[in-house]
């Protein structure tokens, strides 16, 4: 059963003597197998997979999640909007295994059915907010951090919500990295959630960096060495910087030192001659 991976299988009761004993902790390991399987095949179908950068507009963009096991929390989204907006969700779900999985799929399905909220940030993670909460019991709390950018590709305006999700990033043109502070809490933590927002108008060739606390965690890489890790990693394609990004990451965090998925996303805002723009 094992070797056809099949974890739903259980030995009978063999008594009460040590096979009995064998079989039950046999049992239990199938369990916990059974519920990483599960959470590893439910977090394939919800984390967005990007193959190449993504052109519209004004930006172009590219984002990857990297699970550092089968059953991790980060979530990741792109909702292609309409011909003018794409809004992009970043995430940590607090715990991991099914429960984790659980709720990603609860803040997936959230984010599908909002989409009257989309172009309003704020409103939308206060929504899912709400929706946490109601759905949440004492014994088992719902929270997760969130960060949710609203891409206007006719003007290079992007609208940031953010709910207790680490800061974005801003490469700029002229050489400096800036920290967008965005103070805010979990969804579902606490007695009430603090949302905070942010407009900005991204210049020719600025980039947008957002990202999930693993990059950080991980190891004793530490935020500051992280900034200076993306600073040096600047590069005119956004899959080019994430690959870049990741690579120089590795060299000073081993493998085995990971244990936070890490998810990155670089927003760059391009120079566009007249027949580039096409918003219909």
């Amino acid at each position: 059963a094992l070797k056809k991976q099949d974890f739903a299988y259980r030995l009978p009761d063999l008594g009460g003597d040590e096979f009995g004993h064998l079989a039950q902790i046999f049992n239990t390991t199938l369990v916990d197998l059974e519920e990483l399987d599960t959470a590893s095949k439910v977090q394939e179908k919800l984390i967005d997979s990007m193959l190449d950068v993504q052109h519209h507009g004004r930006f172009s963009f590219f984002g990857s999640s990297i699970a550092v096991s089968s059953f991790g929390g980060d979530f990741f989204a792109v909702n292609q909007i309409d011909d003018r907006y794409t809004g992009i969700f970043i995430g940590d779900v607090a715990g991991s295994g099914v429960a984790a999985s659980l709720v990603m799929a609860f803040v997936k399905a959230c984010t599908l059915q909002l989409a009257n909220l989309y172009h309003q940030p704020y409103d939308l993670l206060m929504r899912i907010d709400e929706l946490l909460r109601e759905t949440s019991t004492s014994k088992q709390r719902k929270f997760m951090t969130l960060q949710y950018a609203l891409l206007d590709s006719a003007t290079g305006e992007v609208t940031i919500a953010s709910a207790g999700h680490c800061f974005p990033l801003i490469l700029s043109a002229a050489g400096a990295v800036s920290v967008l502070s965005l103070p805010s809490t979990p969804l579902g933590a606490g007695k009430s959630t603090k949302c905070a927002t942010m407009k900005l108008t991204l210049c020719p060739e600025d980039q947008l960096i957002l990202y999930t606390a693993g990059l950080y965690r991980n190891g004793d890489l530490g935020f500051e060495r992280l900034t200076g890790i993306i600073d040096s990693s600047r590069q005119v394609c956004p899959k080019a910087f994430q690959e870049k990004t990741i690579k120089s990451i590795s060299t000073f965090v081993s493998r085995s030192e990971c244990h936070d998925d890490m998810t990155l996303v670089m927003i760059a805002s391009n120079k566009l001659s007249e027949n580039s723009l096409n918003l219909g």
